[in-house]
């Protein structure tokens, strides 16, 4: 957790080490969700994203992730010492450096993972709502949903008083030749 907790500082000093001052745009993260029950990512609107720096919006990651850092090892240090629960403290030596591993920041700096637009960032600003809405409303395709079914999606059946053939007999009285 020492270790974790050093690496962070150091990442929090590389980040503010960087003088770039060019704004970018950070779309929000996306909401916690519950695996296989959760409905369809909803398309993020353009006054959602965040108008910031990248040195800044790392700050922000590696802030973010010495606070985790700090509640679960709390946590697991409380039960270890109040319930003589020792097990978590061994989780948490196998998931800070999962924590640091998956960090962007430190993929960044100390792995060095250089990919563009790693943060899903923009660099110019996100189109206007007015915009957006005229693009939605000249979108009319045939793959949305209808209000009310048109008469080809109407299926009509008829009934008939036809008798049924002797294959249909067979199928629909029970056998009567048990034994």
């Amino acid at each position: 957790a020492v270790i974790g907790a050093g690496t962070y500082f150091i990442l929090m000093k590389m980040a503010d080490g960087k003088k770039d001052t060019k704004p970018v745009w950070i779309p929000p993260k996306a909401p916690p969700s519950i695996p296989f029950l959760s409905p369809p990512a909803e398309p993020i609107k353009p006054e959602e994203y965040t108008k910031t720096t990248i040195p800044e919006h790392e700050k922000k990651l590696v802030q973010e992730a010495l606070q985790g850092l700090a509640m679960s090892v709390g946590i697991a240090i409380f039960m270890s010492m109040k319930f003589d629960i020792h097990l978590s403290c061994m989780m948490q030596a196998v998931m800070v450096p999962l924590g640091l591993y998956e960090n962007l920041v430190f993929q960044k700096y100390i792995l060095g993972k250089k990919t563009e637009n790693m943060y899903k960032e923009l660099t110019s600003p996100p189109p206007a709502v007015e915009e957006q809405a005229t693009l939605d409303d000249e979108d009319d395709d045939d793959s949305s949903p209808r209000d009310s079914p048109s008469d080809d999606d109407v299926v009509k059946v008829e009934k008939t008083d036809a008798e049924p053939s002797e294959d249909e007999k067979e199928k629909e009285s029970p056998a009567d030749d048990i034994d």
